[in-house]
């Protein structure tokens, strides 16, 4: 039986999405918010909770957690697990997306709550630095201190460069990031020392995943989406590339031939 790996979005739906595993949604939003220094929270309350029955629907499509606090703060968990040119800018699409729908016509701003995406990354988004785990906020550029206000906050987790040596985050994360890079692997994962329950419960909830029919195939279809999904990007993408280049050549062409023609010379 082949495994399924924990960094891709059906499985972290699964996982954190599921009504039954709202704990372990909980203390993974804490590690991350207590990594970065913020408070963290009492409960949790998810927005598009995972059901077996909307399985097919999950298959073809990109997926997320999205779920509320006690105080009406909007949280969006995604992995990303092909590297994606453009993500930063697809990330700020989805926070801006989250951040206005929650008003109607009519509702004033001060009815809006923040809103708190997680990324979860298979690959190195920040090569220039050797942090883990960075989260964004919308500051003043000569005066970090000085922020805006905490509705705009993002996070990136780029899973790369996390290893056993790994210093520069606290021990909740660690362990959460350990179970998310070895926990499809028994012997790797031995060579880790889990402390946290939670990481208990969710390796259990890894084994009902894999042991499930229904849910390895829509994992298997999902995958297989996403490889058609991403290989059509990157056929599409060196399409353009080579459309420009010809483009560039004709218009190089035509250029030359304008410029031939006022010096008086038949360009033949």
């Amino acid at each position: 039986m082949s495994n399924v790996k924990i960094t891709t979005d059906i499985f972290i739906r699964y996982l954190l999405g599921s009504e039954s595993n709202k704990d372990l949604l909980l203390d993974f939003l804490n590690a991350v918010l207590s990594d970065s220094d913020f408070p963290t929270l009492n409960e949790v309350f998810i927005k598009n909770p995972f059901n077996l029955s909307n399985l097919s629907l999950l298959k073809e499509s990109i997926l997320d957690v999205k779920a509320v606090d006690e105080q009406g703060k909007v949280y969006d968990i995604e992995v990303q697990v092909a590297e994606e040119i453009d993500f930063p800018k697809r990330t700020l699409y989805y926070w801006a997306k989250n951040y206005s729908d929650q008003l109607v016509k009519g509702e004033y701003y001060d009815e809006l709550k923040p809103v708190i995406c997680i990324n979860i990354l298979n690959y190195t988004l920040f090569d220039n630095i050797d942090k883990i785990h960075t989260c964004f906020l919308a500051c003043e550029k000569d005066t970090p201190d000085l922020v805006l206000n905490e509705h705009f906050q993002i996070h990136f987790i780029e899973m790369s460069k996390f290893n056993n040596n790994s210093q520069n985050i606290k021990d909740t994360l660690r362990q959460w990031l350990i179970f998310m890079k070895y926990g499809d692997n028994e012997e790797e994962i031995m060579n880790y020392a889990i402390t946290d329950d939670k990481i208990y419960k969710a390796k259990d909830e890894y084994n009902k995943f894999i042991m499930n029919d229904e849910l390895r195939e829509s994992y298997e279809a999902h995958m297989k989406w996403l490889r058609d999904y991403n290989s059509g990007i990157y056929v599409s993408f060196n399409k353009g590339k080579i459309e420009g280049k010809i483009e560039g050549k004709i218009e190089g062409k035509i250029e030359t031939a304008k410029n031939l023609k006022k010096l008086g010379i038949d360009n033949q």
